[in-house]
């Protein structure tokens, strides 16, 4: 079994269809949940897989991860590397709701839509082995994926349905609310929405929690939930709520 534990400098050669690929670790991202740094390092350059050689490959972009996970992969294997220079945690993107947060050293900064800046900066995400690979199979980039966890749920879905999927037996949305506003007025106006399904709620201060369930007859995968998720979006925006997150069942 690999030896999970790297250390600043090392390298990950990754086994993928197009040819192994190598990542280095960089460090840790320490702000909230941590994350393992790696840089991709660029494809393409002809060269041996010493650490001398490797170290004068060119970072292309930045991928956050667990070590711990990938390294009991047999895809993924350490190879002891040279210890880095000075180097400073990128500044990273987070998908938040239906937009993103950009998280400066100075702190987080909110925006709904990304400039042709941002979207080129690395994504805070956990990132399985599976896709790793499949990312550098494919040459891909932070710049190809610019969907917001809403969008993204939304893709998700309608993949998932081409491919035989039957379709969720419960849904959960978490709304943040403005606190001036009256939570059993905006309870009620989500659950006039809900008709045909079981719809129960929780509160937290501005945190909504809506769990929609549908009736026993209904398709699971059928219209209610693309009708539902299209009006949920809109009596966010129309309350000036923001959806942070969903959870499928």
């Amino acid at each position: 079994m690999n030896d999970s534990r790297l250390r600043a400098g090392d390298f990950v050669e990754v086994e993928s269809p197009a040819g192994n690929r190598f990542l280095r670790f960089v460090g840790k991202y320490k702000k909230g949940v941590p994350y393992d740094v790696f840089g991709v390092l660029r494809a393409n350059v002809v060269c041996d897989s010493t650490a001398q050689s490797l170290s004068k490959l060119p970072i292309e972009y930045f991928c956050t991860s667990a070590a711990s996970i990938l390294l009991k992969d047999s895809r993924f294997k350490k190879i002891k590397g040279l210890p880095l220079s000075q180097f400073s945690i990128p500044t990273f993107r987070e998908r938040y709701g239906t937009g993103w947060h950009i998280l400066e050293p100075s702190g987080v900064v909110p925006v709904h839509q990304l400039d042709n800046q941002q979207r080129d900066l690395p994504i805070l995400e956990l990132v399985p082995a599976e896709q790793i690979v499949t990312r550098l199979s494919t040459n891909w980039k932070p710049s190809d994926d610019l969907l917001d966890s809403t969008e993204w749920f939304i893709k998700a879905i309608s993949q998932a349905r081409r491919t035989g999927w039957k379709g969720f037996t419960k849904v959960s949305w978490e709304f943040q609310i403005d606190e001036r506003r009256d939570i059993e007025v905006v309870t009620k106006r989500l659950s006039d929405l809900a008709k045909g399904c079981e719809i129960t709620t929780s509160a937290e201060g501005s945190i909504l929690t809506i769990t929609v369930t549908p009736q026993a007859d209904a398709l699971s995968d059928g219209p209610w939930l693309d009708d539902l998720e299209k009006d949920l979006s809109n009596v966010a925006d129309s309350m000036g709520a923001r959806i942070l997150g969903h959870e499928i069942e």
